[in-house]
């Protein structure tokens, strides 16, 4: 079972029941997490047919919860709703909350959620799965173990994966591993938005590629919305390669020892040393289980912010061509009045 992370005592759940907002690829995964558990539960999205246990209208649901008392909301609908549906629920007197990433459209909207849950004491989460199996602890011990020194490239690259939402758990990665507000990268973008999303065709899917940099240190997502192929994650050192997957499925590389003290212009190619996984269970599972059976909060409003600022500053710099520095991030949202400006993400 995954252990939680920055974690604080909330209020105890006795009466514990499920509403799931969304029923889209993300909130299918949910649904079956909910039936494998048997979890008490329903269903909201207005694009199902109404039956049994399903609502596809607000007075339909304001009806059900006026007569029932629901305790858990995981909204995994579009992100252009997670705000109106987190405020919907909290007016029925739920108090904890999964918001699926992005956890939002608009940073203002973001900054509001964090503010309820302090005043409310709420228990907000989300599906940040890098932070969950603490991916940056578990990739600095096979940094320590292989002896890696230190981390000089990474590469994302992927098919049919969009920026905001599969690209937005390598973001939270690296901006955790590398700090890049408070070690002054730069970031510099070049996307491709499109309208390709099958439930909702006034959302983009963001492609292209972000690059975050700082002296001799190079992190690049590269995605195209063209192509099926998956994500896969490459780490490049100095005399190693570490390369993983979505799955958390990865590989360790290295090449021949003898050349390891010969001049940096001799290279090699690696041979495979070590296979692993990061995790053994799925996720959405494990996130489902720690979200109605355990009373803990974790931070991750503070990542979803984090996150959405770094999405904003590379459209930002799309819409410029230039490069940003990413120590000043905050004000050059506001200075390109973006702030409190709805992003029609998906």
């Amino acid at each position: 079972m995954l252990k939680p992370i920055c974690m604080r005592k909330v209020i105890n759940q006795t009466k514990k029941k499920i509403i799931l907002a969304g029923l889209g690829s993300v909130g299918k995964f949910y649904l079956r997490s909910l039936i494998k558990y048997n979890y008490n539960f329903i269903v909201f999205d207005p694009h199902i047919k109404k039956k049994n246990f399903y609502f596809n209208k607000y007075k339909d649901l304001a009806r059900e919860l006026n007569h029932n008392e629901y305790t858990h909301a995981i909204i995994c609908s579009q992100a252009d709703t997670h705000f109106y549906n987190f405020n919907f629920f909290l007016k029925y007197g739920v108090k904890n909350f999964l918001i699926e990433k992005p956890m939002g459209n608009n940073l203002l909207n973001l900054y509001n959620i964090k503010k309820k849950e302090l005043d409310s004491n709420l228990r907000i989460i989300s599906n940040y799965k890098w932070s969950v199996v603490k991916l940056n602890d578990q990739i600095k011990k096979i940094e320590k173990k292989f002896k890696m020194g230190e981390m000089y490239n990474f590469i994302s690259y992927a098919g049919a994966c969009c920026l905001a939402t599969g690209g937005v758990h390598i973001i939270d990665f690296l901006n955790n591993y590398f700090l890049f507000k408070k070690n002054k990268f730069n970031l510099y973008a070049k996307l491709n938005l499109k309208k390709i999303n099958p439930r909702n065709k006034k959302l983009y899917n963001i492609g292209g590629f972000i690059n975050f940099n700082k002296d001799n240190l190079s992190a690049t997502i590269h995605y195209d919305n063209n192509s099926r192929i998956a994500p896969v994650n490459i780490m490049i050192y100095k005399n190693h390669k570490i390369e993983f997957n979505l799955y958390g499925d990865y590989k360790i590389y290295e090449i021949k020892k003898n050349i390891w003290n010969e001049k940096i212009t001799r290279y090699d190619y690696p041979s495979l040393i070590k296979k692993g996984s990061f995790y053994q269970n799925n996720i959405i599972d494990n996130i489902t289980k720690l979200f109605v059976e355990k009373n803990y909060s974790i931070n991750d409003i503070d990542r979803g912010i984090s996150c959405f600022e770094l999405m904003l500053a590379a459209l930002i710099s799309h819409k410029k061509k230039s490069s940003l520095k990413l120590n000043n991030i905050n004000n050059l949202i506001k200075k390109n009045k973006m702030f409190d400006r709805n992003i029609p993400i998906t």
